[in-house]
């Protein structure tokens, strides 16, 4: 690694060959760099780096993301920058690097500072990284206490965000039992039975006034919420969420919980609105999730869960057509099932600094008892999953009004987050994911999570609930094709 590394500086050096002499060139692979009140530049060749900013300082690491799509093994462009005390062990922040981009690390960027923890030591405006052309450029802001920059040497370290990539996805195929793909009809229809017996019950729920599970989720502290929005269909995008960022060991270890926020089903792409056999996989997936995490796995009601005639897109009435393929698929007793199983969800789901649901917040005021009975009041039902956020030249829809009666409604902060879905964000462009402070409401957050190129999640780190994002990456086909593991 260190002979490629140090090729690869002779061949810069050759490329730049003396053009700058503001700029010195270094080549880590001959020993670490220290670095005060000055600027290097270094050839980046996929090994990461790790960088400390003061001393005894705060431990940053640079990997190259894996990329799936050349086997991962090798890197994408991107880069991301993590804390290895945190992101191996817990739910924790990162930030990215793209070609042609520039980050500044440092104590005075907030969102950092609540990221990273930085110690004292790490000035406002400590460290800048240039990424361009396969060369990475540091440059110290007369911090007086500057950074070390070391190439990682050992095999394990190197290779430690792969290992830990595949282990995930290796941990995924056993939950589902083999590889992805529809379940025989016989045991389809037992996993969907086992599922609506825990919802019966379901832990955080009261009861309604009929004694069946209510509309309302109400979570303890201790768990940290990882929400997920529309999906419509794309499996791969809830693969990748559960194979990232301790996402998975948080569910084993009681101290996280996925809130997947309705609308699983019914693809959105164009020539795909017909086809819902991506439906019944992403569903059973969801299933066996359901199962193996009782406590720690949660679904939204949403407006496309359901068989109504109502949901159709483009002409395409896709309620009818799902409910049409689930009989000829699965039969009638999984249909029933399947009723079942939506009239069961739960609506609203809260904590200590959030309230989530599907679409909008109520029009009107609301008791938690009303929350409940969700089911009981056909009108609040479709606020909660139809409604829409209203936009500029818009007479419908709800607005900042609306979430600060919420928040009140449910006496809870009047700084605690909503969090809705159902809105799509720029899908002619497929670029954004997420959209904070929508239409200048604050702490209201849209999460749309059925993108082709990308999925975000919304997620709390260090007591603040904040959006990741992650690109898209062929996980099913890839799951599929990982070879036994060595025992």
């Amino acid at each position: 690694m260190e002979a490629e590394a140090s090729g690869l500086w002779d061949r810069f050096k050759r490329l730049v060959g003396g053009s700058s002499r503001s700029v010195e060139f270094v080549d880590l692979a001959r020993g670490e760099m220290f670095i005060l009140n000055r600027q290097i530049q270094v050839p980046f060749n996929g090994v990461p780096i790790e960088l400390t900013m003061g001393k005894p300082g705060k431990k940053l690491l640079i990997y190259p993301d894996p990329s799936l799509d050349t086997g991962l093994n090798t890197s994408t462009n991107r880069l991301i920058i993590i804390d290895p005390n945190q992101f191996f062990y817990r739910i924790s922040g990162f930030l990215t690097l793209n070609p042609n981009e520039s980050i500044l690390l440092g104590a005075g960027q907030k969102a950092q500072q609540s990221m990273f923890q930085y110690p004292g030591e790490v000035s406002a405006r400590h460290l800048s990284i240039s990424y361009s052309g396969g060369v990475l450029t540091f440059r110290d802001f007369h911090t007086g206490c500057g950074t070390t920059i070391r190439l990682l040497r050992e095999h394990d370290e190197i290779n430690r965000l792969l290992n830990f990539r595949l282990d995930s996805l290796y941990r995924i195929r056993e939950i589902f039992g083999g590889p992805i793909k529809l379940f025989p009809r016989v045991e389809a229809l037992t996993l969907l039975e086992e599922v609506n017996a825990i919802l019966a019950h379901e832990k955080y729920r009261r009861l309604n006034d009929q004694g069946k599970p209510g509309g309302l989720m109400v979570l303890p502290d201790y768990l940290t919420p990882i929400f997920i929005g529309d999906l419509h269909t794309k499996i791969d995008n809830l693969l990748k969420v559960l194979s990232e960022n301790s996402f998975l060991e948080a569910l084993e270890e009681d101290k996280a919980c996925l809130v997947i926020m309705g609308d699983a089903v019914h693809s959105e792409v164009d020539g795909q609105l017909e086809e819902m056999g991506s439906s019944l996989l992403i569903m059973d997936f969801i299933f066996q999730l359901k199962v193996r995490f009782p406590h720690n796995v949660f679904y939204l009601r949403g407006n496309h869960d359901s068989f109504s005639p109502e949901i159709h897109k483009s002409g395409v009435s896709q309620g009818m057509l799902w409910e049409k393929t689930v009989r000829f698929k699965r039969g009638a007793e999984y249909k029933e099932q399947m009723d079942l199983f939506y009239q069961q969800l739960p609506v609203v789901v809260m904590g200590q600094d959030f309230i989530a649901c599907h679409a909008a917040p109520p029009m009107q005021r609301v008791k938690k008892d009303d929350l409940v009975n969700l089911y009981e009041h056909p009108r609040l039902l479709k606020e909660l999953t139809w409604y829409r956020i209203k936009r500029n030249n818009s007479h419908v829809g709800y607005a900042a009004k609306h979430v600060r009666q919420f928040r009140q409604s449910l006496s809870i902060s009047s700084k605690a987050i909503l969090i809705v879905a159902h809105n799509p964000l720029s899908r002619e462009t497929d670029t954004h994911s997420y959209w904070l402070h929508a239409e200048d409401i604050p702490n209201h957050h849209i999460l749309f999570s059925g993108l082709c190129s990308r999925v975000a999640v919304m997620t709390r780190i260090h007591g603040k609930i904040r959006p990741l994002e992650f690109p898209m990456e062929p996980l099913v086909e890839f799951i599929n094709k990982l070879p036994e593991r060595a025992r």
